[in-house]
């Protein structure tokens, strides 16, 4: 199945040359998360809110 826009051009053929190198530095950030994240081993995450009573389970 392919994806074309109403115009019938692709979606890729539409970017910028600006664009796309703005897409493959986020894909390169995302890279280099999971990268620092590899040797971390099991882990819990814990987000709490400032707008929530002590109280409050």
């Amino acid at each position: 199945m392919e994806v074309q826009h109403t115009n019938g051009k692709y979606p890729i053929n539409d970017f910028k040359s600006g664009e796309s190198w703005r897409l493959f530095k986020i894909m390169g950030e995302f890279v280099e998360g999971i990268d620092g994240l590899h040797n971390l081993g099991p882990a819990v995450s814990i987000f709490g809110s400032a707008r929530t009573d002590s109280e409050h389970p």
